[in-house]
């Protein structure tokens, strides 16, 4: 049972919400979509006004990921949890600003996020056995992970991760956009994104117990 597994934990909470960890090893290339897609809502693809319609209505919070670090830079969230008393399922979905897309959504046991969890709305899409369109899911073993991604981890401590990077050209629609925003005309050579995708799984007593889809483009 994955309740189960968030009681039992040794270290029921995250790289992410504890010690600060960088994970600088990347492999070129683009994750899936699939592996990124959680009920139909896509990181990088789908704003948060999709995740309500989809979810239900959420409180939007400021979210500083790394609770005992100091920073004047939060981020803005929007979160669920399950409707079963017996659940300690969470879903949070991150953003820049209000408007646009999903950059991360992670799942794990809503302690992670201590007082916050009160800005968290019930949702019943979310509840033990939610996953990605690909399969990932709370519970599922190391083995089991990898065998759904690929073979082009890293592992880190109980975490195992993905962490890819990929220039992409622009469509001409946001080629255009660009030389708006910039007042230029942009050249072959500047006309792409540097993209990355990842993903970031802790495990305890070889189970995932949370993990996190990520997704960024800049210029």
């Amino acid at each position: 049972m994955v309740n189960d597994l968030f009681a039992e934990a040794s270290n029921p909470t995250p790289w992410y919400f504890g010690e600060l960890q960088y994970f600088d090893k990347e492999e070129e290339g683009v994750l899936k979509e699939s592996h990124l897609t959680i009920n139909g809502i896509t990181v990088n693809k789908n704003t948060f006004k999709d995740v309500m319609e989809k979810f239900g209505q959420a409180n939007v919070f400021n979210f500083q990921p790394y609770s005992d670090v100091h920073s004047e830079n939060q981020d803005q969230a929007i979160c669920y949890i399950s409707y079963k008393p017996d659940d300690e399922t969470l879903l949070i979905f991150q953003f820049e600003k209000i408007g646009s897309v999903i950059y991360s959504i992670s799942l794990g046991p809503k302690s992670i996020l201590k007082d916050q969890v009160r800005n968290c709305s019930k949702s019943d899409m979310v509840d033990k056995n939610i996953s990605t369109l690909s399969g990932i899911k709370l519970g599922i073993t190391g083995n089991k992970f990898t065998n759904i991604v690929g073979n082009k981890y890293h592992k880190k401590g109980q975490t195992i991760y993905f962490n890819f990077t990929k220039k992409v050209i622009m469509t001409d629609k946001e080629k255009k956009e660009m030389e708006k925003i910039f007042k230029t005309t942009l050249s072959a050579n500047d006309a792409y994104w540097d993209c990355t995708t990842g993903i970031f799984a802790y495990f305890d007593k070889e189970k995932l117990i949370w993990f996190s889809l990520d997704k960024s483009c800049s210029n």
